[in-house]
């Protein structure tokens, strides 16, 4: 699932940055641990290769939601 706004600058309030936002949604029975913080790692890594992606303006956040988080 994901979701683009346009939010303000916080540096100057004149401009708009663009915040992403993408949510994992993982099945009940999947705690997340390890593995599951790795694929954020790697979505991240993905979005950082490309230029269309990347950009002083673009925010991004990333949530990866379950039942269960195994602490580490």
């Amino acid at each position: 699932m994901c979701r683009k706004n346009n939010i303000p600058d916080t540096r100057d309030a004149e401009y708009h940055m663009e915040e992403n936002i993408i949510v994992e949604l993982k099945r009940p029975s999947v705690t997340i641990g390890k593995d599951q913080f790795r694929q954020i790692d790697d979505y991240l890594d993905f979005i950082i290769q490309q230029d269309q992606f990347n950009s002083q303006m673009r925010k991004w956040k990333f949530y990866v939601i379950s039942n269960k988080v195994d602490i580490f």
